[in-house]
């Protein structure tokens, strides 16, 4: 959960710039399945 969260925090600050010009859609869709597969 730790890495998730810091990983957000990473992506919202530099990173989702960075993946945001290559692939916006991939993050989040990644951010979402690991939630779901943590919360299963």
């Amino acid at each position: 959960d730790d890495n998730d969260d810091n990983d957000d925090n990473d992506d919202n600050d530099d990173n989702d710039n960075n993946h945001e010009e290559s692939i916006p859609t991939t993050p989040v869709l990644k951010s979402n399945e690991n939630k779901n597969v943590k919360a299963a």
